[in-house]
């Protein structure tokens, strides 16, 4: 037992390498059977059983420290088999194979302290130690193992009879019940084993005179229960051992040495939890920055509610950005603890639903992210139509084949197509930009849906694509203007927008950033723009928002939004 317990020991893991055990659904993965499902009975015996007496109890002084307070009197606890039988309803073997268990994984020892009766009763008592080191898991209500320097393992008669020699009396009705029996018992035959040489042979009647008052106490028996041994030569006679005076007074140092015991007992029951300060009071959105694994972990334990660290996360960002909570400020983490303790406790969220490493909440969202999530939504449900006419066919096909931002602009302004002999005509309600390469994937997708043989055997081909636009009826290409000097607005803006034509070009200023209107606050260093209709609006914040949020926090301005 001393090699396992050793080597259990060598194979566990500084605490900061481990995971720390805070929920009971963490034992599923570690505590389980042999085809893998969670051996929740063990489970029970651990976290509900053993491991909540070390979770020590809370008491709030006035001056707003805790007070934490140790439910047990000593570093172990000790539970029957019996106990735990009636508590989880099931036998007291079920209870000694599950215990069996733990103590191979390493996360509780047993240990068996010799205990003896005023009469000729002499048992082992059961001693369980949860650790608070672990090979799986670090354990923060548990005990150290410095703690306990010597443990005692669990003998019986017929280990110490077959080890070392040494039979116990079986002239008894007990013993001789015992010996039919078999296996180990709890409390009748169970012995302290002792470092005795092999090949001695002790009648127990001897040996148990050590640990109890078996000579006074003693029934003599019937001249034919008497066995006389064979040569009397070889008995070895033993005195036996004085009873000790328990009624003797300490010594001096033994009177010191159970002073400085309670002591040190008391310094670690009264351990108080002082807050931490902040230099200066922290607003949520400088708690969002502070939040780390230890604040997740006390506020899921506080609260009662298993929300992810992704939700905890979203749930202080989004409460940043109300203006009713700019005033709130937090002087101490314990105060912020306590508060979003208070929130978690009435959220209405699901901890399930939105437990994923994707979820946001709606105020967390920026327009950019909203405006591709509408661009997927509107390409996958043209993807999914069960629409089985040739346009709708073709219309599917360029959802899958062009880019998700060039499908999304092209199928918003798609009118109508038409096929003319060798060509193809598609009407937009607006004008789309739409590059040579792209035109030539469209013209492939046509081929594939609109190239049919007729009833007479002639087969119809296609090798023109034209693009015609609302505002032009007969023409193909947009109407070519002579090209104008363009004349930029003075100040912030027009920088804004000579940076955006170098970027861009003077095409995409004149089709699009020459509409905007622009609204400047020097004051406040912010700009709202104008778009003239949804549509301009819509694209021009899926498309270059981003980039014109970053020139002008370039130019030191912050782009407040986009308006209609």
């Amino acid at each position: 037992m001393q090699k396992a317990l050793q080597q259990n020991i060598l194979n566990v893991s500084a605490p900061f390498q481990l995971v720390t055990l805070v929920n009971k659904e963490q034992l599923n993965t570690i505590i389980t059977n042999k085809n893998g499902t969670p051996d929740y009975l063990a489970i029970n015996i651990y976290y509900d059983s053993l491991r909540s007496w070390y979770n020590p109890k809370k008491q709030y002084q006035e001056d707003g420290n805790i007070l934490h307070i140790r439910k047990l009197k000593s570093n172990g606890i000790y539970y029957s088999a019996e106990q735990l039988a009636k508590i989880h309803g099931c036998s007291k073997e079920t209870i000694r194979k599950k215990l069996v268990k733990l103590e191979n994984l390493g996360f509780i020892q047993r240990s068996y302290e010799h205990k003896s009766t005023p009469t000729t009763n002499s048992y082992n008592h059961r001693c369980i130690f949860v650790w608070r080191h672990t090979p799986h898991f670090f354990n923060p209500y548990g005990l150290d193992r410095k703690q306990i320097k010597t443990l005692k393992s669990q003998t019986n008669a017929h280990h110490v009879e077959n080890k070392y020699g040494i039979r116990f009396a079986s002239t008894t009705i007990e013993n001789e019940a015992l010996e039919k029996v078999g296996g180990i018992h709890a409390l009748e035959d169970t012995k302290e084993l002792r470092e005795i040489p092999k090949g001695i042979n002790i009648r127990s009647k001897n040996v148990q005179a050590h640990e109890s008052n078996l000579l006074q106490n003693s029934v003599s028996l019937a001249p034919e229960e008497i066995i006389e041994p064979k040569d009397m030569s070889k008995v070895i006679p033993l005195k036996p051992k004085p009873i000790c005076n328990k009624r003797k007074k300490p010594t001096n140092a033994q009177v010191k040495a159970n002073r400085a015991k309670v002591s040190v007992q008391k310094e670690i029951k009264a351990q108080v939890v002082r807050p931490v300060f902040y230099g200066k009071p922290k607003s949520l959105s400088d708690m969002h920055l502070l939040l780390d694994q230890t604040i997740f972990d006390e506020l899921r334990s506080k609260s009662g509610r298993e929300f992810s660290n992704n939700f905890i996360a979203q749930r202080v960002l989004a409460m940043s950005k109300k203006p009713t909570l700019d005033s709130r400020n937090f002087k101490t983490r314990q105060g912020f603890i306590a508060y979003m303790t208070h929130v978690l406790r009435k959220e209405l969220h699901d901890s399930v639903k939105t437990g994923s490493v994707d979820f946001r909440l709606l105020a967390n969202i920026t327009a950019a992210d909203r405006a591709y999530q509408e661009q997927e939504r509107c390409l996958t449900e043209i993807e999914n139509s069960r629409q089985v006419t040739p346009e709708w066919h073709f219309k599917k096909k360029l959802a899958s084949v062009l880019e998700s931002h060039k499908a999304h602009g092209l199928l918003l302004a798609y009118q109508t197509i038409k096929v003319h002999e060798n060509s193809v005509v598609i009407s937009l309600k607006r004008f789309v930009e739409i590059s040579e390469l792209d035109k030539q994937v469209i013209l492939q997708q046509a081929k594939a849906v609109y190239e049919t043989s007729s009833t007479k055997g002639e087969y119809k081909f296609i090798d023109k694509l034209e693009i015609v636009f609302a505002e032009q009826e007969q023409y193909s290409e947009p109407i070519k203007q002579p090209q104008q000097e363009i004349v930029l607005p003075q100040g912030v803006w027009g920088n804004i927008l000579q940076k955006l034509i170098e970027e861009f070009g003077k095409n995409t200023y004149r089709n699009w950033f020459s509409k905007l209107t622009a609204t400047v606050d020097e004051l406040n260093k912010t700009m709202t723009l104008k778009a003239p209709s949804e549509s301009a609006k819509d694209w021009i914040e899926s498309r270059y928002q981003g980039t014109m949020e970053r020139i002008a926090s370039i130019s030191g301005f912050k782009l407040s939004g986009l308006e209609c």
